[in-house]
């Protein structure tokens, strides 16, 4: 093989892969724009045609969820989306969606008329892995329960015991505003 026809040969080479990239290079903004695309239709009919009734809420962004509704001061945002959308209003912070209620009558409500409807909930990760050290806290409203929560109600709660308690109660309290006053400074 003779040294032109190498060359020759070299050159058709390297613009046939050339012309590979470049193609390559011009699909790759219709793909980026054909994957960010799909993900906001696959957001919106997820949202539009979800099964469960869900309180309003504003639009979310993907991935990034309502973050970006949040400023400084939670609380003012959380007040000013509920004059927009109402006492219960739905909510997605990531990946995690969140049910805010923001007016007394309907707090009472929730916790108070309808607690069995929102009693059970999914095993936090902390209780899956700590599952032999059962919580009152963590635990679903079973029979188990409601003997520990009895057994807290009569033993730890009473009012004589809770008097017992009053000393360190109250140092405990006047050290907490000891700290609050000192960082307030």
């Amino acid at each position: 093989m003779d040294e032109q026809s190498f060359l020759s040969n070299t050159k058709v080479g390297l613009s046939s892969a050339s012309m590979r990239d470049s193609s390559a290079l011009l699909l790759l903004p219709f793909l980026a724009a054909f994957l960010v695309l799909w993900i906001l239709s696959l957001a919106f009919l997820k949202k539009r045609y979800s099964p469960l009734r869900l309180p309003p809420g504003p639009p979310a962004l993907p991935i990034l969820g309502h973050f970006h509704k949040l400023s400084l001061d939670p609380h003012k945002s959380l007040q000013s989306l509920s004059r927009t959308y109402g006492p219960l209003m739905f909510l997605k912070f990531g990946s995690v969606p969140v049910i805010v209620v923001s007016s007394p009558e309907m707090a009472k409500n929730i916790l108070q008329k309808q607690d069995q409807n929102f009693a059970w909930r999914s095993l936090p990760v902390v209780q899956r892995v700590l599952h032999k050290y059962p919580s009152i806290a963590l635990s679903q409203p079973d029979p188990a329960w409601r003997s520990i929560r009895q057994i807290c109600a009569t033993q730890l709660f009473a009012p004589t015991k809770i008097k017992s308690f009053q000393p360190i109660i109250l140092e405990e309290v006047r050290s907490m505003l000891r700290s609050i006053d000192a960082e307030g400074k």
